[in-house]
């Protein structure tokens, strides 16, 4: 369990996988079914801009240990709780000398 080296900015976008099943029954009725004991998987998207050099080495360095494993982050609201989080995508664009953008999409995943 390891955390974020670099909190991303401000701006990060949630999203909510609601882990349901569809059933029809015909004659336009249909049921829904909740799959699972965790049926809300958040989905996140962090940014860090104006990365020098340094940093950005320092955040790939930390996703590409990483490999299989999650590591831990608090999102930003009150009350929030630190939650596990994958990624399978490292993006990072050198938006001029020494700045670096990075983006990520991050999943929620309820290892033990």
């Amino acid at each position: 369990m390891t955390a974020l080296p670099l909190q991303p900015d401000y701006g990060a976008k949630l999203a909510l996988d609601v882990n349901v099943t569809e059933v029809k029954l015909g004659e336009h009725y249909s049921q829904r079914v909740i799959r699972g004991p965790n049926r809300r998987k958040q989905v996140w998207q962090l940014n860090w801009n104006g990365l020098d050099n340094e940093d950005e080495n320092t955040l790939r360095e930390f996703f590409e240990a990483l490999e299989t494993d999650y590591f831990t982050w608090t999102p930003p609201g009150d009350g929030a709780t630190e939650i596990k989080l994958v990624t399978d995508k490292y993006d990072a664009t050198i938006a001029g000398w020494n700045n670096w953008r990075v983006s990520l999409k991050c999943r929620q995943v309820f290892d033990v």
